[in-house]
Parts: structure tokens; sequence; C-alpha cells
């Protein structure tokens, strides 16, 4: 069965839907983690969103760009904007993508926009500097202002019957808002950014995690857009966001176990973040790399001794064979779920 959304236009004169039977069935599993685990559902869950960026941001090696920074501080100044619960609508998302680009455009950006969109095509390029295919051009400038009003249309309507329905619906306005592309950078941040605003104005606190997922599956979270894009259905992305939501909240729990025998502060829960992300090379070394986003120029051997050695040292991960990493499950609970987990 296919939900289609009238209001929304996608390639070709079609209109966007997804497939409902394989949505409700991710959504489900969703929603019974988080019935059987209520300490997500609290206002306290997005003071986690603040708590993240002032690590990244405080945490900045000198090696990195000014660039960075600004755009750590735009991050954080637009989460305190988007906490004050003001309606979404044109001008207000406006302001928050003048919060989130704030000394970030160049000239060309900054003198092609008319007062709330660009007024130019954009061709967006990849990270080798080709041109993508035309399924992520972003649309005509010419089609962006009613594209974007019938998207505000879309989500200001009452038609939400639940919290799952409420996420799936940031996650239309998120996918969509990316589709449209309405400037010329800072589209994916702005995205996001409204998708978690739109949850916080619901009270939807558990879904919140589902920006981090992102952090840690970005090809994948590419990839979901484009091939829905392409086909028009958003199937494809709203399975990803609801699956890494998943993972995401199940990380979370760990974390909370942990935290009933023992204080972690922001840094030991971010390696265990990292930790917990890695797919299967669980190695000191990989889980550095983890930390350090890649770069091989980022001080390893710092980042262990200062960030993954701590944890070691008080036995909260164990080494192993090879220098193969585990969580030692003697720090859990008894009787939990999270004895069982798989390393």
């Amino acid at each position: 069965m296919h939900i289609k959304i009238k209001q929304l236009e996608i390639k070709n004169n079609k209109v966007l839907y997804y497939n409902n039977l394989k949505i409700k069935r991710i959504s489900k599993e969703v929603e019974n983690f988080i019935e059987d685990n209520p300490i997500f559902n609290t206002k306290e869950v997005k003071q986690l969103l603040l708590q993240d960026l002032d690590y990244d941001l405080n945490n900045l090696i000198k090696d990195e760009t000014l660039k960075d920074q600004k755009r750590y501080r735009n991050l954080i100044n637009g989460y305190k904007y988007i906490f004050s619960g003001i309606e979404i609508n044109e001008s207000s998302l406006n302001k928050l993508y003048q919060i989130l680009s704030k000394n970030l455009l160049d000239e060309y950006e900054i003198n092609n926009m008319s007062e709330y969109y660009r007024n130019k095509d954009v061709y967006i390029l990849n990270n080798k500097s080709h041109f993508l295919n035309d399924f992520n051009k972003g649309i005509e400038s010419f089609k962006i202002t009613e594209y974007m009003n019938n998207l505000l249309t879309f989500i200001n309507e009452n038609t939400s019957k639940n919290a799952i329905d409420e996420f799936i619906k940031s996650q239309i306005f998120h996918f969509y808002f990316v589709y449209i592309h309405p400037y010329f950078d800072i589209n994916g941040r702005t995205s996001r950014t409204a998708a978690i605003w739109y949850l916080l104005n619901k009270e939807v606190y558990p879904y919140l995690f589902f920006n981090r997922a992102i952090t840690f599956s970005k090809v994948q979270y590419k990839k979901s857009i484009l091939t829905s894009i392409k086909k028009g259905n958003i199937t494809v992305f709203l399975d990803y966001i609801l699956k890494s939501l998943l993972e995401e909240l199940k990380k979370e729990k760990v974390i909370k176990e942990i935290e009933k025998t023992t204080s972690l502060s922001l840094i030991d829960k971010q390696v265990i973040l990292c930790f917990l992300s890695l797919k299967k090379n669980k190695s000191i070394e990989e889980l550095a790399l983890s930390l350090n986003g890649y770069d091989l120029h980022k001080f390893l051997d710092k980042t262990i001794k200062e960030k993954i050695y701590p944890l070691i040292l008080r036995n909260i991960l164990q080494i192993i064979n090879n220098n193969q990493l585990i969580l030692n499950k003697d720090i859990f609970n008894k009787n939990t779920f999270y004895q069982k987990i798989k390393n």
C-alpha cells in the first residue's frame, strides 16, 4: 500500500509517496523500544543535542579550520533558537538559516539570494569536486517559493495521530527540503535542524536522536536521499532513518545502563558512542580514527592516551586479542538485556 503526499511534487510532475506497510513494520519496532524504555520520554533529551555540540566546539584541536569553529557555533545558536518553541514559517525558517549560515557564505551566494531563497540554479558537487547527476541538482530557482510554501503548508497541517506519525512527517519535511535545495549552501544542516525543531514543538523527544545517527552513516544517508529522489519514492529514506534512529536509541540505552554503575563524562560518552558505531574492526586504532573523523593527521596517539585509555583503565572497555576492544559486561546491572550486547 502506497501513501501519496499530494502537496509535494517530485520529478516528472509526480507526487512523493512511500510504502506504508514497510514503514509501519520498522515504525512499530521503534515504538515498542521507546514504550519499553520510558527514560527517553523526557525534555532532558534535547539537552544532549547541545551537549554534543558543546563537546565538539570545545575540543576542536589546533589544526581545525576557522570555518569549522564558525559552523559549530552557528549550530549551537541555531539549536538555542529552535528551543524557543516559535512556529515554523517562512520568516522563522529564514531566521534559522541566517543563524546557521552566518559568516559561512561567499560573495556569489550572498549576492544571488532573494529575500528568502536563492535566485540562481545550484549545482551540487561531491567530495571529489565532480558534478552529481540531475537528481541532486536542486530544483529550478523560479519554483522554489511555490515548493517551499507547499512544504510549509504540509508541515503545519494537523494530520498526525501519534508520535511516530509526527516523526515520519518531520522526516518527509527533512527529505523534501533537501530535494528543493532552497539555498546555495547549508541546506542539509538547515533541513535536519528544522526537523528537530518540528519534533521539539510537538514534544516528541525520543525521536531527536535521528540526527546523531547521520553522523555515523553519512554515505548511507546521502545514498538514501539520492535513491529516493530518483524514484520519487521516499521509502528508502524513511527506512534508513527509522532503522538508524533505533540503533541510536539502543546505543543511548547502553550508556544509560553503564551510568547506573559509574559516572561518564561527555568525552566518555562520545568514545562509547563511536565504539558502538564501529561495524567490524573494533580495535583501539579504528576507534581513535572514528573519534578523529578518519583524519590521519589529528594525532591518534593523543586521542588514544586522553580519550580511550581512561575507559580501559576504568575497566569499561577491555582489550582482547590483537588490540581489539569489547565492552566489559560486568559494568551493566544484572538481568539487563545489555549484558548480552554483541561487541
